[in-house]
C-alpha cells in the first residue's frame, strides 16, 4: 500500500502554490496520508498562511481525484490536533469499490498561462460544466462574462502587478523566486520559470535588469510601473472569463475548501482545453490590511490597495463575505508549454 502511497504523491504535488514554492511535507502510515505546512507565513502575501491553506487545499484535491481513479475512496480529516498547528490533514484510504473508477484527471497538463488569451466566448455547456465541478464545495462562485465588467475587473485585479516593482519586499520575494534557466529550475524543483512568466524575449531581458532595486526605485520615479501595468493589463483584458471564490466564515478549513474547489475547477478548465491564471495578489494584500497589519506596505500603497480591492468588491457585488481566489480564464492559441517541475515528495 505505501507503494501506492508514494504513487499518489509523485502525481499530487503538482497542486498550485503560490510561486511554486510548494509549502508541504508529509507523513505515511499503512494505509494513511499525513500533510504538514512547510510555510513560514513571513511573507507579506501570506497573511496568517491563507494562501498556502489554499495551496494545501489543492493539494488535497489532486490526492482524493487521483486515489478515485486507482479505486480508492479517501477520509479527510482536517487539523487532527489543532487549527494552530502545522499539521494540516490525515487522509486514510480504502477501497472504494468502484466497479468503473472515474478517469485520471489532467494534472500534470494544469498550469498557469500568462500569455494573452483569445477572446472568444467559453461555450454556455462549458460554463455550466465549471459551475458544476464547484456545486459541492462549500465556498460560494462566481464567473463573470460580461465583457465591460471583465474589462474593469481584470484593469483592477492588475494592479497587484505594479507593487512588484512598487514595494522592496515583494519585489525581493519576487526575484528569489524566479529561475532564469532549465537548469536552475531543476536544481531548486521549486519557483517560476522566467519563461512561464513572459516568453517574450525583450520582457525576459527587461525583468533581468530590473532585479536591481535601486535602479527599479529610480526608474519608478519616471513612471516605469505604470508602463509595466499599462501592458499587462492590455494582455488581462483578453480574457474570456474571469471567476472568483468568495466565503463567509473566515477560517483555515475554509481556505482549505477554497483551495479544493480552486483545484477541481482548474482541472476541469484544463479538460476543457481552457487556459487560467490566477490574479489574486492584491486581494490578499487587502485582506491582510483587514486585520490591520500594515507594516512593510507604505501609505502609498495602502490607499491603492484598499482603493482597488473595494472597487473589486463593488464590481462583484460582494457584501458580505471575502473574496479569497480569483482567476482569469479563456483560449489560448499557443498554449504556454513551460511547466513547472516539483520537488519530489518531503517525506518526514
Amino acid at each position: 500500500m505505501k507503494n501506492i502511497l508514494h504513487e499518489i504523491l509523485e502525481l499530487a504535488v503538482y497542486a498550485p502554490s503560490g510561486d511554486n514554492l510548494q509549502p508541504w511535507a508529509f507523513r505515511l502510515g499503512e494505509n494513511s496520508i499525513d500533510i504538514f505546512n512547510t510555510s513560514d507565513g513571513l511573507a507579506l502575501y501570506d497573511f496568517d498562511k491563507h494562501p498556502s491553506y489554499i495551496a494545501h487545499g489543492a493539494l488535497i484535491e489532486n490526492i482524493v481525484q487521483i486515489a478515485e481513479a486507482k479505486g480508492y475512496k479517501t477520509d479527510v480529516k482536517l487539523f487532527p490536533q489543532s487549527t494552530a498547528s502545522d499539521h494540516i490533514a490525515t487522509l486514510t484510504l480504502s477501497q472504494s469499490g468502484f466497479v468503473n473508477p472515474p478517469k485520471l484527471p489532467p494534472i500534470k497538463d494544469r498550469h498557469t498561462d500568462r500569455t494573452p488569451f483569445l477572446t472568444k466566448p467559453i461555450e454556455r455547456s462549458v460554463i455550466e460544466d465549471l459551475k458544476k465541478s464547484v456545486a459541492n464545495y462549500k465556498v460560494n462562485f462566481g464567473l463573470v462574462t460580461s465583457k465591460k465588467t471583465l474589462h474593469k475587473l481584470t484593469d483592477l485585479l492588475a494592479t497587484g502587478d505594479e507593487l512588484i516593482l512598487d514595494n522592496p519586499e515583494i519585489h525581493s520575494y519576487f526575484y528569489k523566486n524566479v529561475r532564469w534557466s532549465d537548469e536552475e529550475l531543476n536544481k531548486t524543483g521549486d519557483g517560476m520559470h522566467i519563461r512561464s512568466i513572459s516568453p517574450s524575449f525583450f520582457d525576459v531581458i527587461s525583468l533581468k535588469i530590473l532585479q536591481n532595486w535601486s535602479l527599479t526605485n529610480i526608474l519608478n520615479k519616471i513612471g516605469l510601473a505604470h508602463v509595466i501595468l499599462f501592458k499587462r493589463r492590455k494582455i488581462y483584458k483578453q480574457s474570456s472569463a474571469l471567476g472568483y471564490f468568495v466565503i463567509g466564515e473566515e477560517t483555515p478549513e475554509v481556505y482549505i475548501e477554497t483551495g479544493r474547489a480552486l483545484q477541481a475547477l482548474w482541472l476541469k478548465a484544463t479538460a476543457h482545453g481552457l487556459s487560467v491564471q490566477p490574479l489574486s495578489s492584491i486581494l490578499f494584500l487587502y485582506n491582510r490590511l483587514q486585520k490591520n497589519h500594515k507594516e512593510r506596505i507604505s501609505e502609498r500603497e495602502i490607499v491603492l490597495i484598499e482603493k482597488v480591492s473595494r472597487e473589486v468588491y463593488s464590481t462583484l457585488s460582494v457584501k458580505d463575505g471575502l473574496i479569497t481566489f480569483c482567476i482569469r480564464l479563456g483560449y489560448t492559441k499557443n498554449i504556454n508549454t513551460i511547466q513547472s517541475v516539483r520537488k519530489s515528495p518531503q517525506i518526514i
